[in-house]
């Protein structure tokens, strides 16, 4: 019984390790630490098509063929001409802000979280300031942002499918905003390149190629601050969690860890405002560790 806690404990470990935090640039909204899909900021995380919420494992699955807005493709020679059921500039859909069916942040992270849109990605080009650097222990070139008020975030090397070839000398970032005003075959990008001189600019691309994705947290529009307080305690009680998956010290250091952590998870259950499907995680996770108590009441 110990042995499958252990296991299941784990496994939350693991799937909530990649929880985002939102980092105060001193912008309009608070910019996640890292792309969807990383486990940590120096990780290029997953790459998506536009609109799409399934990740891209190769640029062969990033076509207009295989596309899930695609209605009808006409090919010319080289130029393609693609109409679209649902985002188009006939009257359509042109953003997928805050959308759960189009915009993976909003389904991955759930809260105030999204993708950024055009603006928020003008906002940081004209308000921050961005650098390239190396990370020797890492052995790998990075771009760090820098907001107005000191505070940064790191924008690491990602794939981008879609090209003749895959790109990875920078990063492509979607945006929730389609190019409504041209082709709505191409959405806005933000293109950190190391070998341009102005480092980061905006691009569109072609909606079907697969870029990553930085989350944003709309914090203006948030009516109270019970999500962000109860994920910092949440990530505090996994801390203690992993202690006690980790650690090889006496049965009552263990217990300690359990209790802590029981602790912190019963504060975040008699909060306010809780999401269904936050407080179902919480209560799943004081379940595993009641279980693993019990094989200390001797002690």
């Amino acid at each position: 019984m110990k042995k499958e806690v252990f296991i299941f404990v784990m496994m939350l470990i693991v799937k909530c390790s990649y929880a985002q935090d939102a980092v105060d640039l001193g912008l309009s909204v608070k910019w996640g630490n890292m792309n969807i899909g990383a486990s940590d900021p120096f990780e290029p995380g997953e790459i998506f098509a536009w609109g799409e919420v399934e990740p891209k494992d190769s640029k062969d699955n990033c076509t207009w063929e295989k596309y899930f807005d695609t209605k009808q493709i006409s090919k010319r020679y080289s130029s393609y001409s693609v109409s679209f059921n649902i985002f188009h500039d006939r009257g359509g859909y042109s953003s997928i802000k805050g959308h759960r069916s189009y915009d993976v942040a909003k389904k991955r992270l759930g809260g105030n979280w999204r993708m950024p849109t055009l603006e928020e990605f003008k906002e940081v080009l004209n308000s921050c300031t961005i650098q390239m650097l190396f990370n020797k222990e890492k052995d790998i070139y990075y771009f760090k942002v820098i907001g107005p008020n000191s505070n940064s975030i790191i924008i690491p090397l990602t794939r981008t499918y879609g090209y003749s070839q895959e790109r990875h000398r920078g990063c492509v970032l979607w945006s929730t905003t389609m190019d409504s005003y041209g082709s709505d075959m191409d959405a806005y990008v933000a293109e950190f390149d190391r070998g341009y001189s102005s480092i980061m600019s905006i691009q569109k691309l072609w909606r079907c190629y697969g870029a990553a994705i930085r989350p944003v947290y709309d914090y203006l529009n948030d009516s109270d601050n019970s999500g962000d307080v109860a994920a910092k305690k949440w990530k505090e009680a996994l801390k203690y969690v992993k202690a006690y998956n980790e650690s090889s010290e006496n049965p009552l250091t263990k217990l300690s860890y359990l209790e802590k952590a029981d602790s912190i998870l019963e504060e975040i259950e008699k909060m306010p405002n809780l999401k269904s499907e936050r407080l179902d995680k919480v209560r799943a996770l004081r379940k595993q560790i009641k279980s693993a108590m019990e094989e200390y009441e001797d002690v």
